[in-house]
């Protein structure tokens, strides 16, 4: 799932709380796939395949991901390690990661760096520690998001604030022409225009 369509999914439930979001979400999950909690098989009610596998499973049950094929399917090793780290907050794997030579700019199949990862599972952190280690801030993945785009689409505000202050440019255009600027729900003088703050 792109930034994009996440904001625009969250856009949709307005404001509600999160906690009647996951409720919605798992009522959802539930009607489309009844035995989910049981960790049967899943099957897709059309017995198209289109369903999750019964091996895509985390450690409460199946995973529900845009990414799970992807995650799990890499060829690179050092490319699936590095950006396993970054999205599970594996901090001294990162480091070891890193300190063996991995580039912390390497993209994967979606253009995605291990900032975007840190910065779209909300980990500041390991957002820190990839900043600090040279991560480039404006990199942009195939849909043209750079990791401020995702802070400000899954409403990260201390992340987009430390990107902000570390140079990611709040101007920087999508591939359909949005700023994060443009997207950003929260409206903080970090993320107006310099003529705005005066």
């Amino acid at each position: 799932m792109t930034a994009r369509a996440k904001w625009q999914a969250w856009q949709k439930l307005g404001a509600m709380p999160p906690e009647d979001a996951m409720q919605k979400y798992i009522d959802i999950v539930s009607e489309l796939y009844p035995t989910w909690l049981d960790g049967a098989p899943l099957r897709s009610k059309t017995g198209d395949g289109g369903g999750p596998s019964s091996e895509a499973r985390g450690p409460m049950g199946p995973v529900f991901s845009s990414f799970v094929y992807e995650e799990e399917c890499g060829s690179d090793s050092k490319m699936d390690a590095i950006h396993g780290f970054a999205r599970e907050g594996d901090m001294t794997n990162l480091l070891k990661c890193i300190e063996s030579g991995v580039s912390v700019n390497l993209k994967d199949s979606e253009g995605r760096t291990p900032l975007h990862w840190a910065v779209d599972r909300g980990h500041l952190n390991v957002t820190e520690l990839l900043v600090g280690r040279n991560a480039d801030v404006n990199a942009k993945d195939n849909d043209g998001q750079t990791p401020l785009h995702y802070a400000v689409t899954c409403e990260r505000e201390a992340i987009a604030e430390y990107l902000v202050k570390h140079s990611a440019d709040i101007h920087s255009e999508d591939n359909d022409g949005s700023s994060s600027r443009d997207i950003c729900s929260f409206k903080r003088p970090f993320m107006q225009h310099e003529e705005e703050v005066k």
